[in-house]
């Protein structure tokens, strides 16, 4: 963990003017996050003198402020990319069938859905990005530094269009939203996130991996989770992790968040090999995927472990809300989980019950729940604008 000479502060911008205006001069500051009707967080830069020490204790002082919900520093927290390693291929397993996609086609490829992935870096020079709706956003989608091509591989497996014996992505007409997110930073989390919504995200994918999140990130993803997207919300789906047990201390990883959609992963035979990062599983989807390849313009990879799942259930959730646009987030929730098919463990391997608590991700029931609640809206006479018959 690391402490910048920076305090992320949650308040009003009129009581945070008048206090450095009185007390102190050396501080700067600007908005960072708003989260209501004069409610924020704010980025205050204290002076480069200061000592951690003093950060901490600056930070301890305007706690005790009645006007100040909370002062923390700036934090950093390693964030880890949830790879994975394969052990095996299975060239005949198909991802449509396996979460029975062909359905879900007939109705949408996920047309005026926005997706964002969030990650390190974007290495799109494969032929199967070739007319994939690409949103442009204020920072570079070009990788960070080489190597840094997680992002790519995760977002072929929604957006990718067929190429050669290659297939497309589970929702290739959706539009991808690729933020590169600069470091760890509890500042630049938030930043990469509020980038995303600016862009215009519906639904917002991270195929990493935090232990803890502080206090100003889960607010802006509470906020926005209700809020967001004029007010239907965003929804947030992160990467469970590909550890060997459950941990249960890390109640505050990014993936236990009660506003987060937290995948885990399954291998080709639909059965969990592992247990997930964390606590809190809400779904599972399958991995180990061809996706482009970010060194050649034709070849394929896989991508395994938690960050290949996390972007099928992206894409089935871009499905629905594609279907039906006026779905909140949290009514996306609710339908994509409902529908999931039971899970076994393989008991061989782990000293656990034999069911698990959350199910496999199904397209076709998910979509048809999507259709049935469509069709009941409908009945009543509900008409979202602009809608005609």
């Amino acid at each position: 963990m690391g402490v910048a000479r920076r305090l992320i502060v949650r308040t009003s911008s009129d009581d945070l003017t008048r206090y450095i205006q009185q007390y102190s001069s050396g501080w700067h500051w600007k908005p960072l996050a708003h989260l209501g009707e004069k409610d924020g967080l704010f980025l205050v830069e204290l002076p480069d003198q200061f000592s951690m020490r003093q950060v901490i204790e600056t930070s301890q002082n305007l706690n005790e402020m009645d006007w100040v919900r909370y002062a923390q520093p700036d934090l950093f927290f390693s964030h880890q990319l949830a790879r994975g390693k394969p052990v095996y291929q299975m060239n005949s397993f198909s991802l449509a069938d396996d979460i029975h996609l062909p359905f879900a086609w007939n109705f949408t490829l996920g047309e005026s859905v926005s997706v964002a992935i969030i990650d390190d870096g974007f290495r799109l020079q494969h032929k199967s990005w070739e007319g994939v709706n690409i949103v442009p956003t204020f920072n570079s989608a070009a990788p960070s530094h080489p190597g840094a091509d997680h992002g790519g591989l995760v977002a072929g497996v929604i957006f990718a269009h067929k190429y050669k014996n290659g297939n497309h992505g589970v929702a290739p007409e959706a539009d991808f939203v690729p933020i590169q997110m600069a470091g760890g930073w509890s500042s630049q989390i938030i930043h990469a996130i509020l980038q995303a919504i600016a862009a215009g995200a519906d639904i917002i994918n991270i195929s990493w991996t935090l232990q803890y999140t502080t206090q100003p990130v889960q607010d802006v993803i509470e906020y926005y989770y209700y809020h967001g997207n004029e007010e239907k919300g965003v929804v947030f789906v992160a990467a469970a992790g590909n550890r060997d047990r459950h941990n249960h201390d890390d109640t505050e990883a990014l993936a236990n968040l009660p506003w987060v959609i937290s995948v885990g992963f399954v291998d080709h035979a639909n059965t969990v090999l592992v247990g997930d990062y964390g606590v809190k599983v809400d779904i599972a989807a399958p991995t180990m995927l061809p996706t482009p390849s970010p060194k050649s313009a034709e070849d394929f990879v896989r991508i395994a472990g938690s960050s290949g799942a996390a972007p099928v259930v992206s894409g089935v959730l871009a499905l629905m809300a594609s279907i039906d646009p006026t779905l909140t987030s949290q009514e996306l929730r609710t339908l994509l989980i409902g529908t999931a098919d039971p899970l076994l463990h393989d008991t061989t391997c782990c000293n656990v019950s034999t069911r698990f608590p959350y199910g496999l991700v199904n397209a076709e029931q998910a979509v048809s729940s999507v259709l049935a609640q469509r069709s009941d809206k409908k009945k009543s006479g509900y008409r979202p604008t602009g809608e005609v018959d």
